[in-house]
């Protein structure tokens, strides 16, 4: 029934958000990036909300340059006329500072001339497409230099 692939379609989100999210920790983690260890404000900080804490904000301060928009062609089928307007887009993450870009399976997957614009809005072809499609993860490789992951 539509109600069953309605319920199905938002596990699959929930498991794709908690994949990013989850990704962008190691990410952060790896690169490092170093929260707020202190225990003493830790505790004393201990009844406010994140947000209240300023966490959320210092968070998307922190990874926001290492976030790429992809942006590529979507592939046509069936000798359909070429329409330059078909673009597909998505978002990925910067994992090594010499051009790695790390993504979902399901963002580059059938796309051609795919693009990576950073958040200084430079862009770069991309030179390689690395993907599993069964765990929804995907490496784009570009020529760039001294990026921040």
């Amino acid at each position: 029934t539509g109600g069953g692939i309605e319920q199905l379609k938002n596990i699959h989100w929930q498991q794709r958000s908690a994949a990013v999210l989850l990704g962008t920790v190691i990410l952060a983690g790896s690169c490092g990036f170093v929260m707020d260890t202190d225990i003493a404000a830790a505790a004393a900080s201990k009844n406010k909300s994140t947000y209240e804490q300023n966490a959320v904000p210092q968070v998307i301060s922190l990874m926001s340059p290492s976030v790429v928009g992809i942006i590529g062609k979507a592939a046509s089928g069936g000798g359909e006329v070429d329409d330059r307007y078909n673009l597909a887009h998505g978002t990925g993450v910067i994992w090594k500072s010499d051009g790695w870009i790390v993504t979902n399976a399901h963002v580059v997957d059938g796309l051609t001339g795919i693009t990576i614009v950073t958040s200084d809005g430079k862009s770069y072809k991309a030179k390689g497409v690395y993907s599993d499609p069964m765990s929804d993860i995907a490496l784009v490789k570009i020529n760039a230099k001294s990026l921040k992951p």
